[in-house]
């Protein structure tokens, strides 16, 4: 288990000494309902806090015999549950499409929603590289930018499906750089990893480079929707700075990068920011003739990515994103 061990010494003697187990959301799911559960295996109880259900419940306790296989490690694993910790960081690691990256507390968990549209960018650039091979045009490495990079999680696997490829990843977090870094090297999946602050400095990351790519899931949960959109595990263990904005990174994607890249994939929160980045790019001549834009959902049916590309590039862009989303300019 990765927890640090001050830390999950306090997490867990605060939960055997603060009576936390007998709470209203611990009596909430019902007396019968936590019976069968002991009855079945004595620590179930604990992960139905925030699993919320028998199946998940069964699910994770399943995850934590199979990775951590101590039976001390899955019962700590268990408390630290029941007092919301997040389960990869218990665990220590998450699948994303064909890699697997290391998660430590302090850096931002990948999410199914990133996973789903970065597996999908991936395809499409190795499909379309793989047919310019096949006429017998060997393209440049491509070259990309993964902003916000994270776990490095998009880059890494962006890595390894398109091959061939020259890929940064940044971060203004150490935690998060360091972390990149690591499992950069875990995947065998070279890229290089840069601590910068985006909004502050985007001029001297990669300076005098063109991109073929930039994605960046940023910060986009505004301060005043963040206790609304965040279960509890979120908010008391995951970084808020890799959470709470709002149309900053959006506005600076629109002053910052256009001129320097020629597709980007943004993820996004809403539909509003969105309709943010088209209306920026509709409204400014010189980007409205030069650039498609639209919105990709997720499948859970959210607006989860705006996207674009320029209408000329050294890559056939207009094939690539063919279908990807639904343009809107």
């Amino acid at each position: 288990m990765v927890v640090g061990c001050r830390r999950r010494e306090a997490l867990v003697g605060d939960w055997v000494a603060g009576g936390d187990y007998s709470s209203n959301d611990m009596t909430r799911l019902g007396p019968r309902m936590l019976r069968e559960a002991y009855r079945e295996h004595r620590w179930l109880p604990l992960l139905l806090r925030e699993c919320r259900s028998m199946d998940q419940a069964r699910a994770e306790l399943q995850w934590m015999q199979k990775e951590l296989g101590n039976a001390k490690e899955v019962f700590i694993g268990c408390l630290l549950r029941a007092r919301h910790y997040p389960l990869q960081y218990i665990l220590g690691t998450q699948p994303f499409g064909g890699v697997t990256v290391q998660c430590r507390p302090g850096v931002l968990i990948p999410r199914w929603e990133t996973e789903e549209w970065a597996c999908e960018v991936g395809r499409r650039f190795a499909k379309a590289l793989a047919a310019l091979e096949s006429r017998g045009t060997v393209p440049k490495p491509i070259k990309v930018l993964d902003a916000c990079t994270g776990t490095g999680c998009v880059s890494l696997l962006l890595r390894q499906m398109i091959g061939d490829s020259d890929i940064t990843a940044v971060d203004v977090s150490p935690s998060a750089v360091k972390l990149a870094k690591q499992n950069s090297i875990a995947c065998g999946l070279p890229i290089t990893v840069v601590k910068q602050d985006l909004l502050l400095h985007s001029s001297s990351i990669c300076a005098g480079s063109h991109l073929d790519l930039l994605t960046c899931n940023p910060p986009y949960i505004p301060a005043s929707s963040y206790r609304r959109d965040c279960t509890r595990s979120v908010r008391m263990y995951e970084p808020k700075l890799a959470l709470i904005s709002d149309l900053q990174f959006y506005d600076n994607l629109i002053n910052s990068w256009l001129a320097r890249t020629d597709a980007f994939v943004y993820e996004i929160g809403d539909l509003k920011q969105c309709e943010h980045v088209i209306h920026r790019i509709s409204s400014e001549p010189s980007l409205k003739v030069n650039w498609h834009a639209g919105c990709r959902y997720d499948s859970g049916g959210n607006a989860r990515v705006v996207y674009g590309y320029r209408r000329k590039a050294r890559l056939d862009l207009a094939t690539i994103f063919k279908d990807f989303g639904i343009l809107m300019h």
